[in-house]
């Protein structure tokens, strides 16, 4: 699997979680202006985990760009997983990164600008990735976490709305405190 980037843009399928913490304050509406002026054609689905299968099916001649972060860009990966699409490779996608974390973005290091995440989309190059899967249909884009760690990721998840960012160290210190690990 790889990450999406070529100088001949395709048609896009722009999948985004309208409902996430960086979706907000217009960052959607720069990143689609600047994929609308650099793009041939571009579709925009909202990030509905019920619905994602069909929009990927409808729009199989388009590249799907993630406007979102590391659980958007893992449900669209988790649906494709499933769709046979990451049997068919290489399965490509971009992402703008508007997540509360971002870690994937961070680790790849691409822009956390939406207008120049979005250029990187249209001009950018291919960056392989690695998916981790097992037997029982589950899929590891980014990262594995167990023990404290992935009870430190568990309670930040209701912390993200009012903290941001902040709620994965607040998080950790909770779990650090709270759980008895292995």
């Amino acid at each position: 699997m790889s990450t999406w980037h070529h100088r001949t843009v395709p048609k896009l399928l722009v999948i985004t979680n309208t409902r996430a913490g960086g979706a907000r304050d217009g960052a959607v509406g720069t990143a689609l202006g600047v994929l609308r002026a650099g793009g041939d054609g571009v579709e925009v689905a909202d990030l509905d985990p019920d619905a994602l299968p069909g929009v990927l099916e409808r729009h199989p001649g388009h590249r799907p760009v993630v406007l979102g972060g590391d659980g958007s860009v893992h449900l669209l990966v988790a649906t494709a997983l499933r769709l046979g699409l990451l049997d068919r490779p290489p399965f490509e996608f971009g992402l703008i990164p508007l997540g509360t974390g971002n870690d994937l973005a961070r680790t790849l290091g691409l822009p956390l600008d939406p207008a120049r995440a979005a250029e990187v989309v249209l001009d950018g190059k291919e960056r392989d990735l690695d998916v981790l899967t097992d037997d029982a249909g589950g899929v590891v884009v980014n990262a594995v976490h167990l023990g404290v760690g992935a009870e430190a990721g568990r309670r930040a998840v209701p912390l993200k709305p009012r903290l941001g960012r902040l709620a994965y160290p607040v998080g950790s210190a909770v779990a650090g405190a709270s759980a008895r690990g292995w």
